[in-house]
């Protein structure tokens, strides 16, 4: 059976209450929660392979350059892994490192596709 709830608050709640088995969101919620708290487990599931985004307003040139600039600068020097690492609880930071631009990765939108259309069913 499943509940609707009016935040990710409420859910964590719910499921700490027995009212539910599971709840998604996203991994930057769900790691804070399971890191503070020993009796909920973080899976490795996903139900949409969508990676995050930086919101920008449209015809800013000068930001989005800025913030393409930051994201390579942090990219070559694997800033945001070592973020994951020192903010994170080891036995989490390793399922979330294939989110994160990495040196010599090459992290791409699906752009024209229906994110819909990516769920994995779990």
């Amino acid at each position: 059976m499943a509940i609707a709830v009016d935040s990710p608050a409420t859910a964590t709640l719910s499921l700490k209450n027995g009212q539910g088995d599971t709840f998604m969101f996203d991994d930057a919620f769900l790691i804070g929660v399971a890191t503070q708290d020993p009796t909920l487990k973080l899976t490795d599931d996903k139900f949409l392979n969508v990676p995050w985004g930086i919101g920008i307003r449209k015809g800013d040139v000068a930001m989005n350059k800025y913030v393409n600039a930051v994201i390579k600068y942090m990219q070559k020097r694997d800033e945001f892994a070592k973020i994951l690492k020192d903010n994170v609880a080891k036995r989490y930071w390793s399922s979330f490192l294939g989110n994160v631009p990495r040196p010599g990765s090459r992290f791409a939108y699906p752009i024209g596709k229906d994110p819909s259309s990516d769920c994995s069913g779990t």
